[in-house]
């Protein structure tokens, strides 16, 4: 357990010593909620294919999935209109703000 609390304490200060960040920048921050996802499966798709959208390495992502819904917030994002237009695994609802709604199409793919 202890080398276990030593190797993260390590991570930790590695991640700080290079200037990453566990926090989010609310300013570069997206948040996507997907309706329509039934199975864990198509739910890990499209948090891969979200990760994949964002500007540069992901720097924050957090994500729930509840009932038919995920919703996952994402950083960094630097041009949220380019971001939802490339969101191909469903139809954008809504864009507004940081906040993109997206209806789940299975047979679109993820």
């Amino acid at each position: 357990m202890r080398k276990v609390i030593k190797a993260v304490v390590g991570i930790l200060l590695v991640a700080g010593a290079c200037g990453c960040s566990m926090e989010s920048d609310p300013k570069a921050t997206v948040t996507v909620i997907v309706t329509g996802i039934t199975d864990k499966a198509d739910s890990e798709r499209v948090e891969k294919s979200l990760k994949d959208l964002v500007s540069g390495p992901v720097r924050y992502t957090s994500s729930s999935w509840v009932g038919d819904t995920l919703t996952m917030h994402l950083s960094p994002v630097s041009n949220f209109r380019e971001f939802s237009g490339k969101i191909k695994f469903g139809r954008v609802t809504e864009s507004q703000g940081n906040t993109v709604k997206v209806e789940f199409a299975k047979q679109q793919g993820v």
